[in-house]
């Protein structure tokens, strides 16, 4: 027969286990549904990912969804497909802003010459997008937040010009 000795300060974390447990579980509930648990840098990939998806699908509906748009939008979205098809996009870093929205620092590369380009891209919290996460903001020389596909059509197209 095993017997085993415990300290009183150990005897004392087994008593108050299941309320440490109780507590920890509730934190990470919360912490969950209030959006304290999402990582800014796996909001940016889930983001990019879909964009990527976006672009090989050919698809305008769901770069509708995943980009904050006007009706001045819309005729941009086939240049946008197009200029998407070969820039390879690459995360430096991600955080949170005061307002709960993200800012991404991303690298943009086209081939042949994979010259870096950074930019930055402001996401918003959206129920509306699959990801939960719209492109609100692109930044191209100042920040545009209206008119957002004719802003990456540019910034793309500037970057082919410049190979």
């Amino acid at each position: 027969m095993t017997i085993i000795l415990l300290k009183h300060s150990q005897l004392f974390f087994c008593q108050k286990f299941p309320v440490i447990m109780l507590f920890l579980c509730l934190f990470l509930l919360t912490a969950r549904s209030s959006g304290l648990l999402q990582f800014p840098r796996l909001q940016v990939h889930n983001q990019l990912v879909l964009l990527h998806n976006v672009v090989a699908r050919h698809d305008v509906q769901m770069l509708l969804a995943i980009f904050e748009t006007t009706d001045e939008d819309l005729p941009y979205a086939p240049d946008l497909i197009n200029a998407s098809k070969t820039v390879w996009i690459s995360i430096n870093s991600a955080e949170f802003t005061p307002n709960s929205e993200i800012l991404a620092n991303l690298s943009f590369r086209l081939p042949p010459s994979n010259k870096k380009y950074e930019h930055q891209w402001l996401m918003s919290s959206s129920p509306s997008s699959p990801s939960g996460w719209k492109i609100s903001g692109v930044e191209h020389f100042t920040w545009c937040y209206v008119g957002i596909f004719k802003c990456v059509v540019e910034v793309l197209s500037g970057f082919q010009n410049q190979i």
